[in-house]
């Protein structure tokens, strides 16, 4: 008599006696809408509490006052970066949250598409720009997202770094307070 492992997880089907654990398309697309849906729940409970208590959990923006120094930007290359130094968007703050995660529905469908695909090593890299340590996201907010969700540490991406002065940069009226500005949107700057 045969023994059959059983496996519980989203995605196996079961052959006669024996268990297969290839998802099928239709259930990994399946178990990538629940992740979703988990990543959106979460991003929508903190921003919620962060609500009631005072704080933001918005994504920051890229500081404008950098943004208009264009003479001062210089390609990198194309390289391996820590997911957890990403901390801001250039225009889509108030699509995901601080962790990146989901806030609106229009984005479920892409995301499911690239959680889907399984393979973040074949994706196109993402574009950001580089301040200081920190990076803001140009082109690749789901990519960065769902590779968080992942669980990955590192993303490949096109780096534009800005030699401009963090304390040039600082802008008072953003979320972001660089460790030379005073709190409270006194700028020193």
């Amino acid at each position: 008599m045969r023994k059959t492992i059983q496996n519980n997880s989203i995605g196996s089907s079961k052959k006669g006696n024996k268990m297969y654990t290839y998802p099928t398309i239709t259930n990994s697309r399946t178990f990538a809408l629940e992740i979703f849906q988990i990543q959106q729940k979460k991003a929508l409970r903190d921003l919620f509490l962060t609500k009631i208590i005072g704080k933001n959990n918005d994504l920051l923006r890229f500081p404008e006052r950098a943004a208009g120094k264009i003479y001062n930007r210089r390609f990198l290359g194309v390289s391996e970066i820590p997911i957890r130094k990403i901390v801001g968007t250039l225009a889509r703050n108030n699509d995901f949250d601080i962790k990146f995660r989901p806030l609106k529905k229009h984005l479920r469908d892409r995301w499911i598409n690239l959680y889907s695909t399984l393979d973040p090593d074949k994706w196109p890299p993402i574009r950001v720009h580089k301040i200081g340590n920190k990076y803001y996201v140009e082109d690749g907010h789901h990519r960065t997202s769902v590779a968080r969700s992942m669980g990955r540490e590192f993303i490949s991406a096109e780096i534009w770094e800005y030699s401009v002065d963090i304390k040039e940069a600082c802008s008072c009226r953003q979320q972001i307070i660089p460790t030379n500005c005073q709190p409270l949107g006194t700028c020193t700057a």
